[in-house]
């Protein structure tokens, strides 16, 4: 998938009609559709329902008496799944975004990701350095995703050094297949220290290879694939690069040879 095939703008994709079915929906931006989209795709794989039955269930549950009377086919948990539409009221009670979090842990897990956090993060050292130690500290990262970054030693001798402590890609190398957002997030840090150094090929090689892992084992609609690459191109311009490069770069795999999956950790720590 080339990122020239993504999607125009908001505004640019709305037609006349679509304009007066959005009149007086609150505009949403490109980063909280995807947000919303990526929750409601995994709640759904979680679920094992159909996009109907989640969202029968939900008016069962918050609307009893338009469950009673209701004619059509609901739509409307489909559209949030593509992007194409934001649930109205998202942090309130009786909201689809409420009712699904409540009721599926994985969905508010990946809604309150920190993965849209470090997307709007600098590559500045301190900045990478103070959002890592915060996501250890706060537990914010499960531990089945970070002990399988490293083991509890070296994340000891980690939190000793003032660096980032995913601050290289041997340090995510093996999250590459891993769907979890929590899991990019990691590898978007790695990526952002090594902006600019030897090792930002293999960090953006890790990177394309959780992307080919969650098309191949979510599958999800080619609108939101779209989405998520035009989200990472928008605030990482090395992806942007990698994704407009004219060779395939969903093809793309680790070199698991190149150096830096090999060097030890006192020389990494102490880097500039």
């Amino acid at each position: 998938m080339n990122f020239s095939t993504c999607p125009p703008s908001d505004d640019q994709a709305m037609d006349p009609a679509s304009q007066r079915r959005s009149r007086g929906r609150p505009k949403r931006s490109t980063l909280e559709s995807l947000r919303v989209a990526l929750a409601f795709n995994v709640l759904k794989q979680e679920s094992g329902l159909s996009w109907v039955q989640l969202e029968r269930a939900y008016i069962q549950d918050t609307n009893p008496v338009r469950f009673l009377t209701m004619v059509r086919k609901p739509d409307a948990f489909l559209r949030y799944a593509r992007g194409g539409q934001v649930p109205k009221g998202v942090g309130h009670e009786g909201s689809p975004v409420s009712w699904a979090a409540a009721r599926y842990p994985i969905f508010s897990r990946w809604h309150a990701s920190p993965f849209f956090d470090a997307l709007l993060l600098n590559e500045e050292r301190e900045t990478l350095i103070q959002f890592t130690r915060g996501l250890w500290a706060q537990r914010s990262i499960r531990d089945e995703i970070i002990y399988k970054t490293m083991r509890k030693p070296a994340l000891a001798v980690r939190l000793r050094f003032h660096v980032p402590i995913w601050s290289s890609p041997r340090c995510v190398v093996t999250l590459r297949q891993v769907v979890d957002l929590d899991a990019l997030c990691l590898i978007l840090i790695a990526l952002k220290a090594n902006l600019g150094r030897p090792d930002e090929r293999q960090c953006l090689l890790i990177c394309a290879e959780w992307l080919q892992s969650w098309f191949e084992q979510s599958q999800p609609h080619e609108q939101l694939k779209k989405m998520m690459l035009q989200v990472l191109a928008a605030h990482v311009p090395a992806l942007a690069r990698l994704f407009a490069d004219p060779s395939p770069w969903d093809t793309l795999k680790v070199d698991l040879a190149d150096p830096c999956f090999h060097s030890r950790w006192p020389e990494e720590l102490t880097r500039p």
